[in-house]
């Protein structure tokens, strides 16, 4: 049994919502200016945008790289009302393709069976007088699309890899996925591209901050740094255009490797067989060595609509990183339609 090729695989399965951007929570060891940059929403009803999202995921090693998953997705965003309060927004997936010459690329069935089930139906988020999404009120209805797309995925997917039942039993993934989408925020956080347009909504970035994150209980020390300000001008299409930007970096070793790769799969439980594996692979080579870097970078429209979103996992144990990538940009823009 190859233990690197079911970790990578089995990672991918598992990742079932967008990475979002950390917060930083800790000591604040540097501040090279003050000056702040505030993520606020001015849009106007009947403003829509049309954007592409893509994903990849990548192992590279010193003598080779290797992509494992590849798709892209297009949706159009509306606001379909404007009130004091907020917001409301009309989402809809309009076009989906993946890369054919990738075997078994998890990621993108999973996408596409969900794709498939809601292409062209008009999903509602409810967002607050700063942009940042605070319900879904057709939740309910989209619970099922998304439990039966991911369903058709994982029986698709499970003949293809011998010997996966025998690690995680399709069955008790199956049960997993079903209770997180009985929640509003479970269904919310499936759509990666919404978080990555409007997560940063509401709040505000001083210009340069470090903040060094003590061990806790439930994450291992890290460093944040974040960044944000006004565009270049061979960046920025209007005047007032801005960028926020960060990432939050961590290096451990030993059991703090295993202590971070069972974390991963910690809906599974302690005893299961993928459990037992990371430890494995952790203590491969005596005394293993990790770095992990989950970064973010948006730049904004002066009006707040998001111009481009980028967030990103690097994580390398010993001589092998893994990449995993979303990357969004807009296509078309239809301002002032009121």
């Amino acid at each position: 049994m190859n233990i690197k090729r079911f970790y990578a695989l089995l990672v991918a399965v598992l990742s079932l919502s967008a990475i979002s951007a950390q917060q930083a929570n800790g000591e604040q060891t540097e501040v090279v200016d003050t000056a702040e940059t505030n993520v606020i929403a001015y849009f106007c009803k009947r403003d829509t945008m049309k954007y592409n999202l893509q994903y990849l995921q990548f192992e590279a090693t010193a003598n080779d790289t290797v992509v494992k998953s590849y798709y892209e997705q297009d949706f159009q965003v509306c606001i379909t009302d404007s009130t004091a309060e907020g917001y409301r927004l009309e989402y809809i997936a309009t076009g989906f393709s993946r890369e054919d010459t990738i075997t078994v690329d998890t990621k993108a069935m999973m996408r596409q069976r969900v794709f498939e089930r809601i292409k062209g139906k008009k999903l509602l988020f409810d967002l607050d007088e700063m942009g940042s999404v605070v319900q879904m009120p057709s939740w309910n209805a989209v619970r099922n699309d998304l439990i039966q797309g991911l369903f058709q995925a994982y029986n698709e997917l499970y003949p293809l890899v011998p010997g996966l039942e025998q690690i995680v039993p399709k069955g008790q993934l199956m049960g997993i996925v079903s209770q997180r989408f009985q929640s509003e925020e479970g269904v919310i956080g499936w759509f990666d591209e919404i978080g990555m347009l409007f997560d940063l909504h509401g709040r505000s970035y001083e210009s340069s901050v470090q903040v060094d994150n003590e061990r806790t209980e439930e994450e291992l020390p890290s460093t944040t740094f974040v960044m944000s300000g006004l565009l270049e001008d061979d960046d920025a299409i209007f005047e007032g255009d801005y960028f926020v930007t960060g990432a939050t970096v961590a290096s451990f070793e030993g059991e703090d490797v295993a202590t971070y790769l069972k974390g991963k799969v910690s809906a599974l439980g302690e005893d299961n067989e993928l459990a037992k594996l990371m430890i494995q692979l952790a203590e491969a080579d005596g005394k293993p060595t990790m770095s992990v870097e989950d970064a973010f970078e948006e730049w904004f429209f002066f009006n707040g609509w998001p111009m481009s979103s980028a967030v990103w996992t690097e994580e390398t144990i010993g001589k092998k990183t893994i990449l995993q990538k979303k990357y969004l940009e807009w296509a078309e823009r239809s301002w002032g339609n009121s």
